[in-house]
């Protein structure tokens, strides 16, 4: 009977996504093919994807080794089972260019060579402290990054030593500290929600080999989190709060239509400081107040803001896969021959 959920979800994905899935499971007494997702990599075909079932315990940290999907429950996923997929670190490694992950939460997101890896998408994630990008063409999107307490590092370190990269595209993300060496072409900021941490108030770092030059910096908020620093970038329709640069743009950039506010301007809130994130899922919620600038001020005539864009912010932060909420199995024992009676409930993801 345990390997009725995995069958479903198997089925569900395939729909969703048109290829082999590979399911791991670390819980106790599964009866998967995977308990660990560095075997399920290995076993994969370019371009597969690999579903990471929720659970309390940490999983492996895994290398990617080739292009794959990699799915997760979600960021805090609204359903029977609460418990999400967890590993400390994810490493994209020689041959990974061109791997989508969602829906886990990690503690660092690094990069093991030292050749480029590209075209990259990373989206419903919680990540604790540090994204490392080392390569063109990638997509981050609707994640949280970093945190308000005890970390001393980017929470965006773009490796360029060996030169600039293009196409990087950040939008609809929480992020608690700043982003480093963010240099090329066509590198867009949009519609993110920046706060301090106890370590930055700035967004880019102002350091001599970390600084961020010719970005597209729009519709986001920079919430106590100072838009320092950013040579030759273009700010248009930002809003800033209670920062050391809320005047936009400022000598060296370029830019019109920013706000300033004057007053908290989220349903529920506190001023800025290293409390924002706490409780973020239960106490807190950035949409812009009724009577809040900015309703309607962002480039595409939406709201400023995480909720903006066409990819709004989701604090669940489950994948865009069909979700199961709910697995009931209605008979406790088969007789031989028998029928064995579930119910499930399942939706699009929230």
């Amino acid at each position: 009977m345990k390997a009725i959920l995995p069958l479903l979800l198997c089925c569900m994905i395939s729909f969703a996504v048109k290829a082999t899935v590979h399911v791991v499971d670390n819980n106790p007494n599964n009866t998967t093919a995977y308990t660990t997702i560095q075997d399920a990599i290995d076993a994969a075909s370019d371009n597969d994807t690999i579903y990471i079932q929720p659970s309390s315990t940490l999983y492996d940290n895994p290398t990617l080794t080739k292009p794959l999907v990699i799915i997760g429950a979600g960021r805090n996923p609204n359903k029977q089972n609460h418990n999400t997929s967890r590993m400390f670190n994810l490493t994209f490694g020689t041959g990974s260019s061109g791997s989508s992950i969602m829906g886990l939460v990690i503690t660092n997101i690094v990069n093991g060579e030292t050749t480029d890896t590209d075209n990259i998408t990373i989206t419903h994630c919680r990540i604790k402290m540090n994204l490392t990008i080392w390569g063109d063409n990638y997509y981050v999107a609707n994640n949280i990054i970093s945190q308000q307490f005890n970390t001393s590092i980017a929470a965006i370190n773009i490796q360029n030593s060996g030169g600039s990269y293009s196409n990087i595209i950040i939008e609809n993300n929480i992020i608690a500290s700043w982003i480093s060496s963010l240099q090329g072409s066509s590198n867009v900021l949009r519609n993110n929600l920046f706060v301090n941490n106890t370590w930055s108030i700035n967004v880019f770092s102002n350091g001599s080999n970390s600084l961020s030059n010719n970005i597209i910096v729009e519709n986001n908020i920079f919430y106590g989190s100072s838009p320092e620093y950013c040579t030759g970038c273009t700010f248009n329709n930002n809003i800033t709060f209670q920062t050391n640069q809320d005047i936009l743009p400022y000598s060296g950039s370029t830019g019109e239509n920013n706000l300033v506010w004057f007053e908290v301007g989220f349903i529920n809130s506190p001023v800025p400081g290293t409390t924002v994130l706490n409780n973020i899922y239960t106490d807190r919620d950035f949409h812009l107040d009724t009577d809040a600038p900015g309703l309607t001020g962002g480039t595409d005539g939406n709201e400023i803001g995480l909720f903006g864009n066409s990819t709004p912010f989701s604090m669940v932060g489950e994948p865009p896969i069909p979700v199961v909420r709910e697995f009931i199995l209605e008979n406790s024992s088969i007789p031989i021959d028998g029928t064995l009676q579930i119910q499930v409930s399942s939706s699009a993801p929230q």
